[in-house]
Formats: C-alpha cells, sequence, structure tokens
C-alpha cells in the first residue's frame, strides 16, 4: 500500500482519499442506523412481553384471584419505555395510597427517577412535581372563580369568609379536605391531587348566594363568635 501510494499522482492520491472518506462514512451510517433499529425493535419487545405480563396476571386474577402489582421502568435515559404500574384491583392500588401516600403510578415514576438519577435526583424530581401541581391547582381555582364572573379579582385562603364570602356573598362548596388553605400549604401529593382532580371535575366550586342565602349564613357565622 505504501508503494503503490508513491505511485500515485497528487490528484490520484485525492481520488482515493475522497473514495475511502466516503466509504468509512457509509459505515458509519450503517452503523447508527444500525443501533437505531436496535433500539426500536428492543422498544416494541419490551412493550409486547409486558403486556403479556399484564395479560397472564390479570388471568391469574381472574381465576384464582390471586393479587398482584407490577412496576415497570427504564433503567438508561435512552431508552423510550414510559414508567408503568399494574394493579390485578382497586383493592391493591389502595393499599399503595393508603401505606405509602403515593399513587402506584406516582410510586413508579419515584422508581425510575431513583434508577436514572439516583436518591437525590429523585427526590428533587418529587419535589419539583409536587409543587407544580400545587402551582396548577392554585391556578385552576382562580381560574374557576374568574370565569364565574364574580367580579373578584383575587382569591383569599386565609380569612376567606371575611374576604370573599362577606364582600361577594361567594362561598366554596365541595371542598374536599378537611383544612381549607392555600395548595401550597398542603404537604402531601395525595391531598394536593384530590384538590386538584375536585375542581377540575367541578366537584369543588364557587356559588353566588342569593340575598336571603347570605343573610342566613351571616347570622350562623356571627353566633359562633359570640
Amino acid at each position: 500500500l505504501k508503494d503503490k501510494w508513491k505511485a500515485m499522482t497528487p490528484e490520484e492520491r485525492l481520488t482515493y482519499t475522497e473514495a475511502a472518506r466516503s466509504s468509512l462514512q457509509d459505515q458509519q451510517d450503517d452503523k447508527q442506523g444500525g443501533e437505531r433499529q436496535t433500539a426500536y425493535s428492543a422498544y416494541h419487545n419490551a412493550r409486547k412481553a409486558i403486556e403479556r405480563i399484564q395479560e397472564d396476571l390479570h388471568a391469574l386474577n381472574c381465576r384464582s384471584g390471586i393479587e398482584s402489582a407490577l412496576f415497570v421502568s427504564r433503567s438508561s435515559q435512552d431508552h423510550h419505555y414510559k414508567p408503568l404500574a399494574y394493579c390485578s384491583s382497586d383493592a391493591v392500588a389502595s393499599f399503595f395510597t393508603f401505606f405509602f401516600k403515593e399513587s402506584p403510578p406516582d410510586l413508579t415514576c419515584w422508581m425510575e427517577g431513583y434508577i436514572l438519577l439516583g436518591v437525590d435526583g429523585a427526590v428533587r424530581k418529587h419535589t419539583n412535581g409536587i409543587m407544580e401541581l400545587k402551582k396548577q391547582t392554585v391556578n385552576l381555582i382562580m381560574t374557576k372563580l374568574q370565569a364565574a364572573k364574580f367580579n373578584v379579582s383575587q382569591m383569599y385562603y386565609s380569612n376567606f369568609d371575611e374576604n370573599i364570602t362577606m364582600k361577594y356573598g361567594i362561598k366554596v362548596i365541595g371542598w374536599p379536605l378537611n383544612k381549607f388553605c392555600l395548595p401550597e400549604d398542603l404537604t402531601s401529593r395525595v391531598e394536593v391531587l384530590l384538590l386538584y382532580h375536585a375542581w377540575e371535575s367541578g366537584m369543588a366550586r364557587f356559588y353566588k348566594m342569593t340575598p336571603q342565602e347570605l343573610e342566613d349564613w351571616d347570622n350562623v357565622w356571627f353566633s359562633k363568635r359570640m
């Protein structure tokens, strides 16, 4: 090869170099395409395998009443499979919510965060998720208040009775929590989720009282403070 190179003219060397570089580029493109195809195939193989496992667990529950839970998470950010949680019944799902204070899908996200980011990363991801959910809940409640066209420019959680009900005759119906407070003051993700879905579904809402209802409300409110 060395002797052949020496015998080439400058033009022949240039042509040879370009051809070699083009060949190497083709090989690299083929390799990358193969990697993409491998990742694509791995995703679909994993999805099909997980679907079969879910079907088997469901069939097992139907045949024998055996309860089960399945949590699936990717182990690398290069993978594309989303976190998945399967529970064979509502009782299994409520078990996780009751004892761990998180729903199975949320626990799976925790698991993925721990696997991908470590303990600190998982905690940060969870904390950021709660903060974002609280912000969405605050915005949702304010949007509901503005949509009701009560001409109320600001939502008050502290002293709601004095700042909203007395002035505008508006009360909240269907607040799902024992404590009436700013969503950002809640400490449990379950409570924030419950509050968000209550307002999103319309179970919690603002209600404009009639003059008689407001008078009755005033009487009750003042009697409690005497």
